[in-house]
């Protein structure tokens, strides 16, 4: 295990170095004027591609010459459980999709209908050509919100008669 990480040490310290040598030499011709604010942004992400995919190289030639040979075959599971585990296997997925379902409903249909979250219940909305209109009652108080199309929002008592 130590022979391991003093080889990926050995490999990747002076890739880091190179890096860091090519962004310091970046910075110091955009101090000087010689990289427009544009080119040096441009350099930098090419940079950060390159030491990323560097990176995944060196580890991967690393881990093949370290690799674990693999282990020897063992019982085969009977078709009763492989059925069952299947199963345990297929239920937990359509439970994280209900899940992830449910949170984008959750999260989501306030603002589709356009209304906000707190306002969301008990709701009865009309289509105006200024935006929304809606009507809400609150502890007996009546008022309506109105959101324009520009997004923002009016409340005003109601005029109807309250009961």
């Amino acid at each position: 295990m130590e022979n391991m990480i003093k080889t990926f040490i050995k490999r990747l310290v002076p890739f880091f170095a190179c890096s860091v040598g090519v962004t310091l030499l970046l910075s110091y011709e955009f101090i000087h004027g010689l990289l427009s604010p544009r080119r040096l942004g441009l350099a930098l992400l090419i940079l950060c591609i390159a030491s990323g995919l560097g990176d995944v190289l060196i580890i991967k030639k690393s881990a093949k010459e370290f690799a674990i040979p693999p282990l020897p075959p063992r019982t085969p599971i009977d078709a009763f459980d492989r059925k069952l585990l299947l199963r345990v296997v297929r239920k937990a997925k359509i439970r994280i999709a209900t899940m992830a379902v449910h949170l984008v409903l959750g999260m989501g249909l306030p603002e589709i209908r356009n209304v906000p979250v707190w306002a969301a219940s008990g709701l009865r909305s009309e289509s105006t050509g200024g935006g929304t209109k809606s009507k809400h009652e609150n502890q007996g108080v009546k008022f309506d919100i109105t959101i324009r199309k520009d997004g923002r929002q009016t409340k005003s008592p109601s005029p109807r008669a309250s009961g």
